[in-house]
């Protein structure tokens, strides 16, 4: 006969004893993430010195040898690695997308690399009004997704404006490590922080100043024969006017003090009266 209840106990211990050792294996298995093109040291809980390393299949180098001998062992990668300090803890110096994977170290560490791409966003000294303005996204590892962020919502989404009124304002273009987003017509609303991703990271924002040359001046000479220049729809206000007058022949700049303040006949911009300082 058989005792039930000790095959349901012997069971239940065989099945949470399982259970603990896949759970004791899962904890085992360190998990690093690294971005793309950085340095990473993989760390071996071990005091021997050079102890065996390997990874994806492979094994690196010998106990207790330092260099990594083994013939199948791409050029490419083991020109790579390389030797903590502690001398037991192996580098991995301009980590690529092929080096994720499993590592072990002898057999007391196991590490999960996991390999993550960047982006970084280069917006030029300033956007010119009534112009076009590239925004350049430099994307390290694979492109598996286009996203532009500005003006605090997203406006660009694989490669589409968000918002269909914005689909003659926005433009963007693909290529192997970059893709790029045109502003066109560029007004001073468009300055701001912006934002690129490329599905695996994010990159930092970066702020896109506008200016706007002045659309109308006028030249006139005062009482005490001084002259005095205003100049209306210009952005931003600008203390450091120069003023120059040319001939065919040569260029005088003259100086002078500068006062600006908000233009009366365009919303958002400035008008700025020069004086000159000597009549």
């Amino acid at each position: 006969m058989v005792d039930v209840k000790a095959y349901s106990i012997f069971t239940f211990m065989l099945t949470m004893g399982t259970l603990l050792t896949k759970l004791c294996t899962a904890q085992d298995i360190q998990q690093l993430t690294v971005t793309a093109g950085d340095n990473v040291t993989l760390p071996c809980a071990t005091t021997t010195d050079y102890p065996i390393w390997r990874g994806q299949d492979l094994q690196y180098n010998n106990n207790g040898q330092s260099s990594f001998a083994n013939p199948n062992l791409p050029e490419q990668k083991r020109s790579r690695l390389g030797w903590d300090t502690d001398k037991s803890s192996l580098i991995i110096r301009d980590v690529m997308f092929t080096d994720q994977g499993l590592y072990q170290c002898s057999s007391v560490s196991k590490i999960n690399l996991n390999v993550k791409g960047s982006a970084d966003i280069i917006v030029p000294r300033a956007g010119n009004c009534g112009e076009d303005t590239v925004l350049i996204c430099q994307v390290i590892g694979t492109i598996a997704y286009t996203g532009w962020f500005g003006l605090n919502r997203s406006i660009v989404r694989s490669g589409m404006p968000v918002r269909p009124e914005d689909n003659n304002k926005y433009a963007q273009s693909t290529g192997n490590a970059t893709f790029t987003l045109t502003i066109h017509n560029t007004d001073i609303t468009d300055g701001g922080n912006y934002r690129c991703s490329n599905g695996f990271d994010e990159s930092q924002p970066k702020h896109l100043n506008i200016e706007c040359k002045a659309s109308s001046a006028d030249l006139n000479v005062t009482v005490g024969k001084k002259l005095l220049l205003t100049v209306d729809r210009l952005y931003p206000s600008s203390l450091s006017l120069e003023v120059s007058f040319k001939n065919e022949e040569s260029a005088i700049t003259v100086s002078g003090s500068v006062t600006c303040s908000s233009s009366i006949k365009y919303s958002g911009f400035y008008m700025c009266v020069w004086t000159s300082k000597t009549s």
